[in-house]
């Protein structure tokens, strides 16, 4: 059971998190769950050639069948693309702040099928404290809180820190 979940994106305010959750981890002398959440791959190629092979087609039944295999093939592949992208994403996020990781037990995970927020408050359920930055890297600048944290704050079923980056 990891002591403590961070959520990352690679913004100043994650990092800060990062940071924290490590110092946290360490005083709980715990382990430490780094999470980066990536965009889900759309299946709008798979949707759409289910589509035309089901409704109305006047493509003989085996062209359909191909049409649909290479549909999802194709998206097999942005799937393991995306998933590549977000594992060395999150590998350089960690080598930023390795020194301040330094003697604790640290998993990494990328998440490609969830929302951020929603994947968070999952993990939230066996962890002792979840740890997120207070604005991630969309949104508006402005707002105390951004999107994930608000909803991590709100659902969250172990307590949640949420951290300013100093100035």
């Amino acid at each position: 059971m990891p002591d403590v979940v961070v959520g990352v994106d690679g913004s100043k305010h994650s990092l800060s998190a990062l940071r924290m959750a490590a110092g946290e981890a360490r005083a709980r002398s715990g382990s430490l769950h780094i999470v980066y959440v990536y965009e889900p791959v759309s299946t709008r190629d798979v949707d759409a050639a289910a589509a035309v092979a089901a409704y109305g087609t006047s493509t003989p039944s085996e062209t359909a069948g191909a049409v649909m295999r290479d549909a999802q093939r194709q998206s097999d592949q942005r799937r393991t693309e995306a998933r590549r992208h977000a594992e060395g994403r999150l590998k350089q996020i960690v080598a930023g702040v390795d020194d301040d990781l330094q003697g604790l037990e640290v998993e990494q995970s990328a998440i490609g099928e969830e929302h951020p927020a929603a994947a968070l408050v999952r993990l939230s359920q066996n962890a002792d404290l979840l740890v997120v930055g207070s604005r991630g890297m969309g949104g508006f600048g402005g707002l105390l809180l951004g999107s994930v944290s608000q909803q991590c704050v709100n659902h969250a079923v172990c307590p949640v820190l949420v951290v300013r980056p100093k100035r």
